[in-house]
């Protein structure tokens, strides 16, 4: 009898990309520590040239992300770019310097679809974790895209500081006439895992919550746990299977919320071999070379056992080393 194995396609059907790591807030829970930007950021040239590879490749569509990418001052080059293959583009921001001018010329570049960050339904918790008083100018910002017949949607991370009050969210949809919202679960990397006190929910509560929240189809799950709580697309996590991100330097990393990244970058080496490296193979199988414990997690409801960024916080020195090598 053949034994079932995951499909694993040549290259991935889409991308994340993290154009830039430079950022106008330091939120506690960022995952990526985003603030300053990488010393090899891409250039605009670069950044065509992968471009072009991404579309003879066939890649689907491309979310934006950063960092900030309204810092980059060649966005628009880019997402017109990205449009004139007619490639679908998203944008994540979190809306600081999304000015009326800004707005229209990223209109005109090809945003229809921002996503801003929006992680309270209170101004005192949003701001908390943003570390910055910027929950109402979010509001504002919310309000300016729908007058410009745009979709606004919001990026909301489940963790502890905001969790009991995500019950309200879908009214408070209603009340600010939010459209879309995406919900993550708080992962504990990047300069979030020095905030754990304040962010680290109960995996109890947390799986409680997604499913309340999962009822009203306007709300939807984000990141690895999309496939596992839904498996319709592809059995257990999408990382590394279906899609990866691509670093503001070019290179490829397996999942958001994880480190490991390939060596070198998309202006050296094609999206085909950087998708079969090693570190894109290890973290296919790393099931088979990571000893669990799921039974006394409570985080398995949530990842099912299926998710290595959940399970990073567990792991040995000699099991990391495992995925830094080469």
């Amino acid at each position: 009898m053949s034994t079932l194995v995951d499909p694993i396609l040549k290259a991935p059907l889409n991308v994340e990309w993290e154009i830039t790591k430079a950022c106008n807030l330091r939120c506690r829970h960022c995952y990526t520590s985003a603030g300053v930007k990488e010393r090899e950021e891409l250039q605009t040239n670069d950044v065509l040239h992968i471009i072009d590879h991404l579309d003879r490749v066939g890649i689907s569509d491309i979310t934006i992300s950063g960092g900030e990418p309204l810092l980059r001052n060649d966005l628009e080059v880019i997402i017109a770019e990205i449009t004139r293959r007619e490639i679908p583009v998203a944008l994540y921001t979190n809306g600081l310097l999304l000015s009326q001018e800004r707005q229209q010329s990223l209109k005109k570049a090809g945003v229809r679809t921002f996503s801003l960050s929006l992680n309270g339904v209170k101004r005192e918790t949003h701001n908390f974790v943003h570390g910055a008083d910027t929950f109402d100018t979010i509001m504002k910002k919310i309000t300016q895209l729908k007058n410009d017949n745009l979709h606004a949607h919001a990026l909301y991370t489940l963790m502890k500081v905001n969790l009991k009050e995500a019950s309200e969210l879908p009214f408070f949809m209603d009340k600010i006439g939010l459209g879309a919202l995406c919900i993550y679960p708080f992962y504990p990397a990047g300069r979030g895992a020095h905030h754990l006190a304040d962010l680290e929910a109960g995996g109890e509560e947390l799986y409680r919550i997604i499913k309340e929240l999962l009822k009203d189809k306007r709300i939807y799950l984000g990141g690895c746990l999309r496939g596992i709580f839904d498996p319709i697309l592809i059995k257990g996590s999408p990382c590394a299977k279906l899609m990866c991100v691509i670093t503001s330097e070019g290179r490829l990393r397996p999942c958001n919320f994880l480190p490991f990244t390939t060596e070198e970058s998309l202006l050296h080496k094609d999206i085909y071999e950087l998708w079969k490296s090693p570190v894109f193979e290890k973290i296919r199988t790393w099931q088979s070379t990571v000893e669990k414990d799921c039974q006394s997690c409570e985080y398995v409801k949530l990842c099912k056992g299926k998710c290595l960024a959940f399970h990073m916080p567990f792991l040995k020195k000699e099991e990391e080393a495992h995925f830094e090598s080469t």
